[in-house]
């Protein structure tokens, strides 16, 4: 399991994706710093940091989708299955490493527009503890972004096809399930868990369908 877990994330840390992924999280978030600045507030009555955290979900929702099914390894139906034959390790535990490693990896692109978050801060006069804690529900956000990432890479031929299911399915599961207007501790807490659940289920769901090559 370490061995496959240290292989996916050598594989998805060679990507130069990410780094492109974390230039554009925190390009983003500061253009709309310099844009509100500038007297646009998208919600009128909220704070900058507030508008902040109403729209990053919706933008990490396109961005993590996209980072990971361009960085995740390659490795899909019949491959996968040589892959647990070459490894000796059932599928289930390629599709939990290969979802941990995607975790790290998003969680590295959430993480590196935090000082954006600081400013944000500063500039509304929010608790410093309120912009730590507001990094919870994101992180929730990851591990629900890279359950269902990981899941269309299998499902899916093709990257694109899967960056576009990903970001819909995501997309979908953050209008579905019950969240509040600014995210906060508990619905970190619901994503995170609806993540895990999905895992599981193509984990399990992997050592039935990836046992033999088609012929």
């Amino acid at each position: 399991m370490r061995a496959i877990l240290r292989r996916e994330l050598v594989v998805m840390g060679a990507q130069p994706g990410i780094t492109a992924a974390i230039a554009l999280h925190v390009g983003a978030t500061l253009a709309f710093l310099l844009a509100w600045n500038q007297g646009v507030p998208l919600l009128p009555g909220t704070n900058v940091y507030e508008q902040l955290q109403v729209i990053e979900p919706w933008l990490l929702v396109v961005l993590l989708s996209w980072t990971a099914a361009r960085c995740l390894a390659p490795e899909r139906g019949d491959r996968m299955v040589l892959l647990s034959v070459l490894a000796a390790v059932p599928p289930s535990r390629i599709i939990l490493a290969r979802t941990i490693a995607v975790v790290v990896v998003l969680a590295l692109v959430v993480a590196a527009a935090f000082p954006v978050v600081v400013i944000a801060q500063q500039m509304s006069a929010v608790p410093i503890r309120t912009a730590v804690t507001s990094l919870v529900p994101l992180l929730g956000l990851v591990v629900l972004i890279a359950a269902i990432a990981t899941a269309w890479t299998v499902a899916a031929a093709e990257r694109l096809a899967a960056w576009i299911g990903s970001a819909l399915t995501s997309g979908l599961l953050l209008v579905i399930l019950p969240h509040a207007f600014l995210p906060h501790l508990v619905d970190g807490i619901v994503w995170a868990l609806t993540g895990v659940s999905i895992t599981f289920v193509l984990a399990a769901w992997s050592d039935g369908a990836l046992r033999y090559c088609h012929e």
